[in-house]
């Protein structure tokens, strides 16, 4: 390792030089010589290239669909829960809890199979 270190690099000789720089200069020429000739060719129009735009759109338009179905959803939900009439808010109290008295009274018997009817009542 010692001697590699004391050898002298040979020189590349004057031919080697040369016949390396006209190769570069020929590359190149060449390679200017292909930018000059090089045509660009646009790629014909395919069918979805025309119909993109219009299908952009589409999906802009479902998604505002989809948001304000989504809201007039809730809306009538929260309509539907909490009525404007307040006699129809007394009846659905008192049908609630007349369901609760028909399923405690269910629970209280001494058959299982009513007593397992009443628990599906009461799950509903």
């Amino acid at each position: 390792m010692e001697g590699l270190e004391t050898m002298q690099q040979p020189e590349p000789s004057e031919a080697v030089r040369t016949r390396f720089l006209e190769t570069l200069h020929a590359y190149r020429e060449g390679y200017e010589e292909a930018q000059r000739r090089q045509v660009y060719v646009t790629p014909p129009k395919s069918f979805w290239s025309e119909w993109w735009p219009a299908a952009r759109m589409a999906d802009r338009v479902a998604a505002m669909l989809l948001i304000s179905g989504a809201m007039v959803g809730h809306y009538a939900i929260a309509r539907a829960q909490n009525p404007a009439n307040p006699e129809m808010a007394e009846l659905r109290g008192q049908v609630e809890s007349l369901r609760q008295l028909v399923t405690l009274s269910l629970m209280q018997e001494q058959s299982p199979s009513q007593r397992c009817a009443a628990w599906g009542t009461a799950t509903r």
